[in-house]
């Protein structure tokens, strides 16, 4: 929401009013961000960390650049879903038959 207000020359400070809340978007991600570490933390292995990691690393990043930060959150965003999902999904695994060898008679 927040790139598609600074692509289209919109004002970011409206984006709040958009999402309910009253603190500005870097602090609302930020109190969401410690929910969702709390909640990982449960059940998240070493790759869901690191990626958890990456996210952190992102939503505490500088914000000079507004566009350059949203997208930046976003990427690492995505890839935290993605780890989780490769966690999550069922393992499947599928043994194919051999070819039977032909039996010698004597």
């Amino acid at each position: 929401m927040s790139l598609l207000a600074i692509d289209k020359g919109g004002d970011i400070s409206s984006i709040p009013s958009y999402l309910g809340v009253d603190e500005d978007v870097q602090k609302y991600l930020i109190n969401n961000f410690e929910i969702l570490r709390e909640n990982i933390r449960a059940f998240g292995n070493e790759k869901v960390m690191n990626a958890l990691s990456s996210l952190e690393g992102a939503i505490y990043s500088s914000t000079s650049d507004l566009r350059e930060y949203f997208s930046v959150v976003l990427k690492s965003t995505l890839y935290l879903g993605e780890v989780i999902e490769d966690q999550l999904k069922p393992v499947i695994t599928t043994t194919l038959p051999r070819k039977q060898e032909e039996i010698k008679t004597q």
